[in-house]
């Protein structure tokens, strides 16, 4: 039974290549030894040197999984070149082939740090002894290494853990760990929904790969994904996106890779206890995902989902989160469009809150920078729809509550299912910001945008700081109680300035610019201020 268990644990260690470096001065005997070594096993490639110079320079050019090394080099012998191995990795599987007999150099070999040794014999029967050692040697050594990286991969779990307190805090740092500790170009893990679609949970340096791809704009990329094929399949998946044997169909979905920077990817599934729960994507500019990159993320993605146990946050990875949303719409014809253009260059427009009246019109209080009260005057009065119905001068700052006529961005972004946040605006576009239940349904909110404006485009942000995650989480929890409405009476009236004293906007004036009754106005500021204390005291 144990020596089934020995066999089976050397089989899944010679799953992936063993790169073999032989140095021996004697070229038949290397050439032959080299030849029947690979017959022995699948798993080896041989590379050969002739010479002590030569087998340094291969090994700091190839870095080979194991060296195998005749004592005797010519210039030099095989513990010189033991020495240069073992100053780069101290425990590289490293066989001397020694003289039969010399017991006293095999006992210096041994103090030396060689993995093992073998008397040299020019018969072909040696070259099973020499697989057989090679096998096993290499399987220790993978097996040890395997150890200390789930080792150091858990303590890296821990602190991960240890360091964030949310669900999507742990994610964002696995992810950060790929980039900053492992080199590669982009991370990401993900879900996916009850609809189909993948969800992000987290991302790191493939923020707009994922907007072209993930949110399904790229043409069938998302079925295409290895990532996304990984997490349907229960397998790793890796693809080099420089193929030449591409299909005509790949051929597009690798043009949207290659043009953010990646040259190869790989989807790992996450699952523990047999249970499957996402999926790790990675990218790289690297043309190819090597066997040991495999490897390591699969042991990566054990780690993560070793945290997930640790952490109790498998419902919270499962349940699809908001996701955060800009569209830009590069439309002259929208009315702060018109107003940029129209006030000083150097003018600065902010928008600090927006609201749809009850007659459906929409009403913006901005601050502008820059201008005087005539140019803003006169600047609005250029604006088709757009009427200045007060405004206030605070030092080189005018605030001011604004009246467009419908349609206008954020009505139109909230008719197509987004839950609006806030508007930038310049001379040339609009940007407005938002959230989603899922990045499934971003295409369809574009295309009915298009029906009304020039030009619209969107992209998706997946994960911020951790600073500006908190941040948010925080004002959410505060507000949630609260209805739409209460929250936008509430911003209007803070930023115009109703909580000041002496007061900027009276009760009255609010209530008429909101196009509601006085009594309405108050009871929806009293009941969101109520809602707010009980959540702070």
């Amino acid at each position: 039974m144990s020596g089934g268990s020995a066999v089976e644990d050397v089989t899944k260690f010679l799953e992936y290549p063993v790169d073999i470096l032989l140095v021996d001065d004697d070229e038949q005997w290397a050439r032959v030894t080299a030849r029947l070594l690979e017959a022995a096993e699948p798993a080896f490639d041989v590379t050969i040197a002739n010479s002590y110079t030569e087998g340094k320079r291969l090994f700091e050019r190839h870095n080979p999984d194991c060296v195998l090394c005749d004592y005797q080099l010519g210039d030099d012998t095989g513990l010189t070149l033991l020495e240069d191995v073992r100053k780069t990795d101290s425990d590289l599987p490293f066989l001397l082939i020694t003289g039969r007999g010399d017991e006293v150099l095999a006992s210096e070999a041994i103090g030396r740090g060689v993995s093992d040794y073998l008397p040299k014999d020019h018969d072909d029967e040696q070259a099973t002894v020499l697989a057989n050692r090679l096998r096993t040697i290499v399987s220790s050594y993978r097996a040890s290494q395997q150890l200390e990286r789930e080792r150091s991969g858990k303590a890296a779990a821990v602190d991960v853990l240890t360091a964030t307190a949310t669900a999507s805090d742990v994610l964002d740092q696995f992810c950060r760990l790929l980039i900053e500790e492992h080199g590669y170009a982009g991370a990401w893990i993900g879900t996916a929904t009850a609809s189909g679609p993948m969800v992000p949970q987290a991302a790191v340096g493939c923020d707009d790969y994922l907007t072209s791809v993930i949110a399904g704009n790229g043409p069938d990329s998302q079925e295409q994904d290895p990532a996304v094929a990984a997490l349907e399949s229960g397998e790793v998946v890796a693809t080099s996106f420089v193929d030449s044997n591409a299909t005509e169909t790949t051929s597009d979905y690798q043009q949207i890779a290659l043009k953010h920077g990646f040259n190869s990817a790989v989807g790992v599934p996450i699952s523990y206890d047999g249970v499957q729960f996402g999926v790790l994507g990675v990218y790289t500019s690297e043309p190819t995902i090597t066997s040991q990159e495999r490897i390591l993320l699969q042991e990566f993605a054990e780690v993560i989902g070793y945290a997930r146990q640790r952490t109790e946050w498998k419902q919270s990875l499962l349940t699809s989160r908001p996701v955060s949303i800009d569209v830009t719409i590069t439309d002259e014809e929208i009315p702060l469009v018109q107003l940029a253009r129209a006030v000083a260059v150097s003018a600065e427009i902010a928008v600090l809150s927006v609201l749809e009246r009850t007659d459906g019109q929409t009403l913006y209080l901005a601050r502008i920078k820059g201008v005087r009260p005539g140019e803003l005057e006169s600047a609005v009065g250029s604006c088709d729809g757009l009427e200045l119905l007060e405004w206030t001068r605070e030092s080189d700052t005018i605030r001011c509550d604004l009246l467009a006529s419908p349609p206008t961005p954020e009505t139109s972004l909230t008719e197509a299912g987004v839950r609006y946040h806030s508007t930038s605006v310049s001379t040339e576009q609009t940007i407005l910001s938002g959230s989603v239940p899922e990045p499934g349904s971003i295409p369809s909110i574009v295309d009915s945008l298009e029906e009304i404006y020039d030009d619209v485009t969107a992209s998706i942000a997946w994960s911020g700081t951790e600073s500006e995650t908190q941040s948010l989480e925080s004002t959410a929890e505060v507000l949630e109680p609260l209805t739409d409405r209460q929250q936008e009476v509430l911003r209007h009236a803070f930023y115009d300035g109703y909580f000041e004293i002496p007061r900027g906007s009276s009760a009255t004036e609010l209530s008429d610019h909101l196009d509601i009754a006085r009594a309405t106005f108050t009871q929806h500021l009293r009941a969101g201020q109520r809602k707010i204390l009980e959540q702070l005291l």
